[in-house]
C-alpha cells in the first residue's frame, strides 16, 4: 500500500519508490474537504454521490474535485480466484450515508474519519459500501475479487479528508497460501481558514467565518486608484485617488506597485484572518 508520503506529488500518484516507502509513516498530508468545488450550493462532502435526491442532478457529481490516490497491490503468489475473505481494510472511516440536513437544509459535517473510494473525486460515485455495489471502500474483510483485484494485482483507490485528524489506513492479509502481511500508510487532514471582515465593519469576528465561500464571495473593490502621496507625507492629494488609473509601464495604478504607498492606498487593502489548526498528533485507526 503506497500513497504520497513524502508530499511531492500534491494531488498525483505516489512515485511508489523505495524512499518513499521507507517514510510512509510519516505521513502524507491533505485538507478537510468542506468547500464547494463545483458551486452548486451543497459541500463537498455531502456532494458527488447523489446523497439525498434522485431527482436533484446537483449532487450526482462534483466538477473539479480531487482526492489523494492510495495504491494498493497484492503479492504475486496471492490466488486471486480465491473465494477467502482474507484481505483485512482498517481505518477510521465517516460512512457518506450518515451525511444529514437539518429542518432549514443545513448540511450537517461529518465529526470524524476519512473515506477511501475506489473512484476519482470528479467522477460520479455511488455512496453505498462496495460490498453493496457501491463506491465507498469501508473498513471490513474482502476477498481480493471483492477487494477490486480482477486479473490486475494493483489498484488504486482515492482518500478523502472529513475532519482534522491523523489517521493510519492498515490493510493486513491472511492469504490461504504464503504467508500473512500487513501494510500502513498514515494521512494527516488538516483544517485552515482564511477569514475575511465580512460585513466590513473593520473587526474580524467569530460571525465572519464560514460566510466567505466559492459560492458567497467576499467582495472588495479594485485597488486601481492612484493614491499619489504629497512630499513627505502618506496622504493622497488632488484627485490622485480617483479609482480608474491604467497599470502598466506608465501607469500609476496602485496594484501595479510592489509597496503600500501611504495611508489612503492602506485602506485599499483588506485584513485577512489565516488560522491554521496544526497538525494532530494522536493516530486514528
Amino acid at each position: 500500500m503506497d500513497v504520497d508520503s513524502d508530499n511531492t506529488a500534491h494531488l498525483a500518484p505516489p512515485d511508489r519508490s523505495d524512499e518513499e516507502d521507507e517514510i510512509e509513516m510519516d505521513c502524507k498530508y491533505m485538507a478537510v474537504n468542506d468547500n464547494d468545488d463545483d458551486r452548486d450550493g451543497i459541500p463537498d462532502y455531502a456532494d458527488g454521490y447523489n446523497r439525498f435526491d434522485s431527482n436533484c442532478p446537483a449532487d450526482d457529481i462534483t466538477t473539479n474535485e480531487h482526492f489523494v490516490p492510495i495504491v494498493f497491490e497484492i503479492d504475486s503468489a496471492y490466488p486471486l480466484n480465491s473465494s477467502s475473505k482474507s484481505l483485512t481494510l482498517t481505518y477510521m472511516a465517516s460512512d457518506p450515508a450518515g451525511v444529514s440536513t437539518n429542518a432549514q437544509g443545513q448540511y450537517a459535517a461529518p465529526t470524524t474519519g476519512i473515506r477511501i473510494w475506489t473512484k476519482p473525486g470528479d467522477q460520479p460515485r455511488d455512496g453505498k459500501a462496495v460490498l453493496e455495489g457501491g463506491s465507498f471502500l469501508q473498513p471490513n474483510v474482502y476477498t481480493a475479487y471483492e477487494f477490486g483485484f480482477r486479473g490486475n494485482r494493483t489498484v488504486t483507490y482515492y482518500v478523502e479528508g472529513l475532519t482534522p485528524a491523523a489517521y493510519v489506513v492498515t490493510l493486513s492479509n491472511s492469504p490461504p497460501i504464503g504467508y500473512p502481511g500487513v501494510d500502513e500508510v498514515k494521512i494527516v487532514v488538516l483544517k485552515g481558514d482564511l477569514v475575511p471582515d465580512w460585513d466590513h465593519n473593520r473587526m474580524i469576528e467569530e460571525s465572519d467565518r464560514g460566510r466567505a465561500t466559492l459560492a458567497n464571495p467576499y467582495r472588495f473593490w479594485i485597488n486601481d486608484d492612484a493614491d499619489v502621496p504629497a512630499d513627505n507625507g502618506d496622504m493622497a492629494v488632488d484627485d490622485s485617488d480617483v479609482p480608474g488609473q491604467s497599470g502598466g509601464w506608465f501607469g500609476d495604478a496602485n496594484y501595479s506597485y510592489s509597496h503600500v504607498r501611504g495611508r489612503s492606498d492602506l485602506e485599499d487593502f483588506f485584513p485577512v484572518w489565516l488560522e491554521d489548526w496544526g497538525q494532530p498528533l494522536k493516530d486514528n485507526k
